[in-house]
């Protein structure tokens, strides 16, 4: 991934998780985030669900939550956001939701246990979910 993808990313990231603590705070409310933040990976040959696209947006997403004070509700919000914007309705229920955030983890020096922790925490991790953050490690 170029830099500047990352960068573009990351902006996103942090857009998503802002617009999510203005609408907490009541700052504001949106008629659709989409009109506001839009994936810049977002393709007509993503919308199957669990896309390149898509993974690489939540990874940058848990990398923006790692890097931040942002509290689990804002994760899972700004998660729901970016599969909204991919079509996709059930992010639970997709193993590249879990393979993305694993990866992620991973990338960071974070390891299996605390990732797993990590994945209970936010998800209520358990059965293919978590096999799926284990099987991130491993590939």
């Amino acid at each position: 991934m170029s830099i500047s993808n990352f960068s573009a990313i990351r902006s996103l990231v942090i857009a998503m998780l802002c617009l999510g603590l203005a609408s907490i705070a009541g700052c504001g409310s949106f008629e659709s985030s989409s009109d506001i933040v839009t994936s810049p990976f977002k393709s007509s040959s993503d919308s199957s669900g669990g896309g390149t696209a898509y993974r690489q947006d939540v990874r940058a997403l848990t990398l923006a939550y790692l890097d931040s004070s942002e509290d689990a509700e804002g994760f899972l919000r700004g998660l729901s956001q970016v599969a909204d914007e991919h079509g996709i309705v059930d992010w639970e229920g997709i193993p590249a939701t879990f393979l993305a955030f694993g990866h992620a983890l991973r990338s960071e020096g974070v390891p299996l246990s605390a990732a797993q922790a990590h994945g209970r925490t936010l998800f209520g991790v358990n059965g293919p979910a978590e096999d799926w953050i284990r099987e991130a490690y491993r590939s």
